[in-house]
């Protein structure tokens, strides 16, 4: 995860959690009644829901930019590594190349074919074989 978006996940959690604190000490303010619903709604709303919203947006944008940004890392090593193997992949190739679980390596082949960059195929021996169209493979 790039560093920009680390410190984008952190800034939108010391929002939210200011806008938290401001939250529950405007409320406290209320039920001990010195100052007026008003002055407490309108101290609440925009010392407390509006960095507590803005920093769970924050933190949401953060992590779903992370999630992105993986997705299109193991893409780029699956076609890198099918490139490298002529255009075919098998869940067992994917697993022992890139040290991941088989579940995981035929996620991502399999999210592959659904993209439309590979189609897959049988071969003569019962595997299941991932043909990559196009200019990375035969």
């Amino acid at each position: 995860m790039k560093l920009r978006h680390v410190l984008l996940g952190l800034a939108g959690s010391a929002s939210a959690l200011f806008g938290a604190v401001m939250c529950l000490g405007f409320l406290l303010m209320q039920l001990d009644g010195k100052k007026s619903l008003v002055e407490n709604l309108a101290a609440g709303i925009f010392l407390g829901l509006v960095p507590l919203g803005l920093g769970l947006f924050m933190v949401i944008y953060a992590l779903r930019r992370r999630t992105q940004l993986r997705a299109e890392r193991d893409e780029r090593m699956i076609l890198d590594l099918a490139q490298r193997n002529g255009g075919e992949l098998t869940v067992s190739q994917v697993a022992v190349s890139t040290a991941l679980a088989s579940a995981e390596a035929k996620r991502m082949l399999d999210r592959c074919h659904s993209d439309g960059l590979a189609q897959i195929r049988v071969n003569e021996g019962g595997e299941v074989v991932y043909h990559f169209f196009g200019s990375i493979g035969s």
